[in-house]
């Protein structure tokens, strides 16, 4: 027996596909929402439906949502990554990158409100990242927009608690994909691995259980938190690669 709906936003992609077949494994009757081009030629994972929508048409996503008749978990992974300077950075990127990764999640939340309520039981899961923690170059629409995602995830937890809805988020660090190594030369990917005290880039399904713990009664008494899952990148800073020549 389903524990209940669960939708995952941005589905389609490496990270959605684990997020949904943990959920899936967990018990939940997962629905992954995304693009229409990027479910044309899409396999779902066996026993997960698929809808098309784009996020950030919100006319679409508010007829979608009307016509849902239950949901207990959204998972708000849908995002993008424009890469540029402050001094570099376009308008017109900016504005694209936030409505993405931040105006969007604010508008399903809203949506998905009522039903969240009616569950008895609701979670939500917004997928942010270490760049919304720590800086790094290039990163300022995404590290905005995802730092701004923390945020929003710590007022909905506190407006959605007397509720009975919990609001939590998870920052991976980078996580091993195809996008990630095509993004990086051979040097550059064994620099990245050198700042990550386990030397390695997490597997999707490490990031995916947990989605999938934050999702479920296992953590009904957690709301308003960020879950770094990046192997230690946060907690290493500069002194990293020191302990890497002390352990060698």
């Amino acid at each position: 027996m389903s524990k209940g709906t669960a939708i995952v936003t941005g589905g389609a992609g490496v990270l959605g596909q684990a997020i949904s077949k943990s959920l899936r494994n967990d018990g939940w009757s997962v629905i992954i929402l995304d693009r229409q081009e990027a479910l044309e030629g899409f396999v779902p994972p066996e026993g997960i439906r698929t809808d098309a929508l784009d996020v950030t048409d919100f006319a679409a996503c508010r007829a979608y949502f009307a016509g849902l008749t239950e949901l207990s978990v959204l998972v708000n992974n849908a995002g993008m990554a424009k890469l540029s300077l402050v001094r570099e950075m376009q308008l017109e990127d900016w504005n694209r990158t936030l409505e993405v990764n931040l105006t969007a999640p604010l508008v399903l939340t809203q949506l998905a409100t009522d039903l969240l309520v009616r569950s008895g039981h609701g979670a939500i899961v917004n997928i942010a990242s270490i760049a919304g923690i720590r800086a790094g170059f290039g990163r300022v629409a995404y590290g905005a927009s995802k730092a701004g995602l923390i945020q929003l995830t710590r007022q909905t937890a506190l407006e959605y608690a007397p509720l009975g809805v919990r609001c939590n988020a998870v920052a991976p660090g980078p996580v091993d994909s195809d996008m990630v190594r095509k993004q990086l030369s051979t040097d550059d990917f064994e620099a990245y691995l050198e700042d990550i005290p386990f030397n390695r880039m997490a597997e999707p399904d490490e990031v995916a259980n947990a989605v999938a713990y934050l999702a479920s009664e296992k953590s009904l008494y957690i709301t308003g938190q960020c879950l770094a899952v990046d192997g230690g990148f946060l907690a290493a800073g500069a002194g990293i690669k020191k302990a890497h020549q002390m352990a060698s």
